[in-house]
């Protein structure tokens, strides 16, 4: 028994099963149908081969060498109405004619014409076939059929637009290697059993290279087709290309071999090498896919298009676009991935300008476009396409386009010309287009591919979803920040209006007749009152409006609160409380000394306005667990066992200009304090949260570093 006998049949189950998965894809496609035809006779051919290895007796081998000549005879002119599908060529008459002659050559076959006879090779353990008078005419039909489709195939790719012109060039590759490999084949039907001027047997080389062309023609069948089949090339056919690659160059290295010692290649050794291969092969394809080279994996990338590059960087930018919340972050990564991961030359994205009610350029590289804008509104051509159709992308250069284009699409398509993209892709929100995102060619020039769209649109869909997403958030927080305005507004025109009421009754009543020295005793003090007050209030307003530079200082916990408890003493006394202080906390930090009185002031005033007489205020300093190499934290707490604070009013605290003191005098609450307690723990780099209960009290919380962390000069005690 012949070891070669399984080159054949493993390319005839290797070629059905793909032909089977190209037909799979789209089985309504005639490209697809004529495909499976073609991969079958490819299958039919070798699996033919393999029985001429198995036969016994001179009958069974007619019947499998006519057998096998069914394949040869349909292969080149299935092959032939492949190359006129891929370089869309329309030549009915001329495929009517092609399988004319192919069922002519069939009957010629079936009625003995074909094959003349079969002889037994004792040294090749084989049956070959003898070709009759029929063979001939198609050998010199096949020549025929072979240079013509050579010609028409390097015309059309050499005038082909780029998307076209690899596809055409990757047939020339397998038609090149169907004519090395299978004039190899054909010799011993013209009756040469042994190479010209040697002494050895000729070896099914042609069903061997079958595992590679027939993998090329498909490639060149499915990779580029962008809009009208539903293939995205998967893993698992990454692994079995991968796993082919291996396993046909370890065969052609044992064919050598056997070249150079044939009589160390038993049925068992030979078995036994191709199992370790394929064994091999198999676990380096999976689980170690860049074991046999650096880099990017290039002659992958050639026949599996771009998808495997970057297919995981787009998912982890999808599975991250819930997070951004800021519009220019979010546009910066879109930048590096266009120019650094797809590697364009050019793109626009073109987002609707809530405030100018027109669509604008929002980012584009590079940043002077060549030509500008066209003017967009909602009665452009390109967003009434996308508004009509919910098309996921439009098509931007003519050899792209389909059989089929609509007018609608030709004059959407006609408006963005100018800009020189490739595809645009629209930014939804609900059915209504926001924005545009324009792609110019890839720095290599190598044509999108179905993967490439495909990742895109699901891509751009997300992208929409998350734009809209921060263009509502910036809605409702223009439309907080204008009802803090409101706020503000009222809160400044109603403290202002009383601090100024008894200042402007005492000037009115100054320049008449009243009795001085009691408008002095009377009305003077409140007057001085309330300008003290406004200027208190001013300066708070400036220190909020202004962000000032730390001047660190390095002092313990101890010491500021007590000697910020000093400051409020007289305060604590009238009303008879007791501060009570846990400090837990040894060493020094490095903090704003001022800054951290003013926090402390600002909590124990609020603290001993809202406490009961002769109640308790608590004040603890504690370490936080050590989560940080180079900083240590500390959380203080400051609780106060008063009145506590209104449910309604608990959102509101902490807001500028709100407060709950309406006193009426110099005690009237500016609605500042907590504001600019929360912007110096910001300024620290801490946290700062609260917690109230109304009659149980408020719970002020604030955590610390020991130091910031930001480079800022300290001063020295």
């Amino acid at each position: 028994m012949n070891s070669f006998q399984y080159i054949p049949l493993t390319a005839a189950g290797f070629n059905l099963a793909l032909a089977l998965f190209v037909f799979a894809r789209n089985p309504r496609q005639t490209l697809n149908q004529v495909f499976l035809l073609w991969g079958s006779s490819v299958a039919v051919w070798n699996l033919g081969v393999f029985m001429m290895f198995r036969v016994q007796t001179h009958a069974d081998a007619m019947f499998w060498a006519k057998f096998l000549q069914m394949g040869v005879i349909v292969l080149p002119f299935s092959l032939y109405h492949i190359c006129l599908q891929v370089a869309q060529v329309p030549a009915r008459r001329l495929v009517i004619l092609l399988y004319s002659m192919m069922g002519v050559f069939l009957v010629l076959n079936a009625a003995g014409y074909f094959v003349k006879d079969v002889r037994n090779v004792p040294e090749m353990g084989a049956y070959y076939t003898l070709g009759g008078g029929g063979f001939f005419v198609f050998f010199v039909v096949y020549i025929i059929f072979t240079v013509s489709i050579l010609g028409l195939l390097y015309r059309k790719q050499a005038a082909a637009p780029l998307l076209y012109r690899q596809r055409l060039r990757s047939l020339l590759l397998a038609i090149g290697i169907i004519i090395a490999f299978g004039v190899n084949d054909i010799l011993p039907i013209l009756g040469m059993f042994t190479y010209p001027f040697t002494d050895r047997g000729v070896v099914p080389l042609g069903s061997a290279a079958a595992l590679f062309f027939a993998l090329i023609v498909a490639y060149s069948v499915l990779q580029f087709q962008l809009l009208n089949i539903q293939l995205t090339l998967s893993r698992v056919a990454a692994q079995l290309l991968r796993t082919g690659f291996l396993f046909f160059t370890g065969l052609v290295l044992l064919v050598l071999l056997y070249f150079v010692s044939p009589a160390q290649f038993t049925p068992f050794a030979f078995m036994s090498a191709l199992a370790v291969l394929l064994a091999s092969s198999l676990l380096a394809a999976w689980l170690f896919p860049r074991l046999f080279g650096k880099g990017e994996e290039k002659l992958e990338r050639y026949f599996l298009g771009d998808w495997f590059e970057y297919q995981e960087k787009v998912r982890g930018l999808i599975q991250n676009l819930p997070y951004y919340t800021e519009q220019q972050t979010l546009m910066t990564d879109l930048h590096h991935f266009f120019v650094d991961t797809i590697k364009v030359k050019s793109y626009t994205i073109v987002l609707l300008d809530e405030v100018k009610r027109a669509f604008t350029s929002f980012q584009a590289h590079p940043e002077q476009p060549s030509v500008p804008l066209p003017e967009l509104t909602v009665d452009s051509p390109v967003l009434h396409f996308f508004r009509d159709t919910q098309a996921d992308y439009l098509v931007c250069k003519q050899y792209y386009v389909m059989p089929g284009e609509t007018r609608q699409q030709a004059a959407a398509r006609s408006q963005l010309e100018p800009l020189d993209a490739e595809f645009c892709f629209p930014f939804f929100s609900g059915q209504e287009p926001f924005g545009l995102l324009l792609l110019g060619e890839k720095q290599s020039d190598d044509p999108y591919t179905k993967n490439d769209v495909q990742l895109l649109s699901d891509l751009v869909k997300h992208l929409g979803l998350s734009l809209n997403q921060i263009r509502l958030k910036n809605q409702v927080l223009r439309a907080e920040e204008l009802e803090l305005l409101g706020i503000m507004s009222r809160g400044i025109a109603h403290d202002l209006n009383n601090l100024t009421t008894p200042v402007w009754t005492y000037l009115q009543l100054a320049g008449t007749d009243t009795n001085q020295q009691e408008l002095n005793e009377n009305l003077l003090p409140v007057a001085r009152r309330s300008m003290e007050s406004i200027r208190s209030y001013i300066e708070k307003a400036r220190f909020f409006a202004r962000t000032p530079q730390l001047q660190l200082t390095r002092v313990t916990w101890s010491d500021l609160i007590h000697e910020t408890i000093q400051t409020v003493h007289d305060r604590i006394m009238d009303k008879h409380l007791t501060v009570s202080v846990q400090n837990h906390a040894d060493g020094q930090v490095d903090v704003d000394e001022v800054m951290m009185h003013r926090l402390l002031g600002n909590l124990l005033l609020n603290a001993i306005e809202a406490s009961f007489l002769g109640g308790t205020i608590e004040i603890r300093v504690t370490p936080l667990p050590r989560v940080q190499s180079d900083r240590s934290w500390f959380r203080l707490t400051l609780t106060d066992h008063g009145e506590g604070i209104q449910s309604e009013n608990l959102k509101l605290v902490g807001r500028p200009y709100f407060s709950t003191k309406n006193t009426g005098n110099n005690q009237r609450g500016a609605g500042l304090g907590l504001a600019i307690s929360q912007k110096i723990v910001a300024l620290h780099g801490g946290h700062f949260s609260l917690s109230s209960r109304l009659n149980h009290g408020t719970t002020i919380q604030v955590d610390l570093p020991d130091h910031p962390p930001v480079e800022s000069p300290i001063r020295q005690p």
